[in-house]
């Protein structure tokens, strides 16, 4: 079989674990699979054995970005030597530049998460579609767009719906509610969201909305599940500062928000695309 790397920035990310873990049992079918990981560590149960780079967080600045890329490529292209490697596939946004610039002698892939992603960098993922053999996205919808916008490269563009175990969370969705959380579901009627607290996400919104919704439905609950992204530190201090802090609750389960949700009165996301 085919020695092939799934590339990824933070092993550690939820969002990026999904994709992984619903990913990696159909690679492994047709071919051997190693996960490359920036930073992140070793999960209990895990499918993933990752390799993990530890490369640390990038620092502000052109020239730190940019020593920072070359050490990753550097280790990206010791590793596709030494696991004789036949395809190099981004998972996630941040891993894209390495892979792309990678110029070692194998099919690249690189990833488009999100029409905001797309929107915000379009002139960079031009560029490094140039120099990869496949862009992945996650619906057909985006990579219509993605085609649109840079026709003479659109035979590139792969669509991959991630397959979902419903049977799987159904199961998970009737768990009982740990007793810690059980009181705010009795006492609240409960609005749930659950995503990584990412710009793209936009969680600002929704505590702004939640606002106006305690102006009539004055029992109303807000829970946030998850955790992760580069405004988590920010939305929380939102949230504590807000006149309703006592009615926000945030919950730092990953393996099973499914239960949280069954639970809720509402689901709500948003979206700034």
């Amino acid at each position: 079989m085919k020695n092939i790397a799934l590339v990824v920035s933070d092993f550690d990310n939820a969002e990026i674990r999904k994709n992984l873990s619903a990913l990696t049992p159909k690679l492994n079918e047709k071919y051997n699979v190693t996960v490359i990981a920036y930073n992140g560590s070793p999960i209990e149960d895990a499918e993933e054995n990752p390799v993990f780079l530890n490369v640390g967080n990038k620092k502000d600045g052109l020239i730190s970005k940019l020593i920072s890329e070359a050490k990753i490529i550097f280790a990206l292209r010791k590793l596709a030597k030494e696991k004789n490697l036949r395809l190099l596939m981004s998972l996630s946004e941040d891993s894209n530049f390495a892979v792309a610039y990678s110029f070692v002698p194998v099919k690249k892939s690189i990833f488009c998460p999100s029409f905001a992603s797309l929107f915000k960098n379009e002139k960079k993922y031009g560029r490094m579609l140039k120099q990869s053999d496949a862009i992945l996205t996650r619906t057909h919808t985006l990579g219509a767009a993605i085609r649109e916008k840079f026709p003479n490269l659109a035979a590139k563009v792969k669509s991959v719906e991630i397959p979902v175990d419903t049977d799987r969370i159904s199961a998970l969705s009737k768990e009982a509610l740990p007793e810690e959380f059980a009181s705010f579901y009795k006492e609240h009627k409960t609005i749930a969201v659950s995503a990584p607290f990412t710009y793209e996400k936009a969680q600002w919104n929704i505590l702004k909305a939640f606002s106006m919704v305690k102006e009539t439905i004055k029992d109303a609950g807000l829970i946030f599940i998850g955790k992760g992204g580069e405004l988590e530190d920010d939305i929380k201090k939102m949230a504590s500062e807000s006149m309703h802090s006592k009615d926000i609750l945030f919950i730092e389960e990953e393996e099973n928000p499914y239960k949280y949700i069954a639970n809720a009165n509402g689901y709500v996301q948003s979206d700034i695309s």
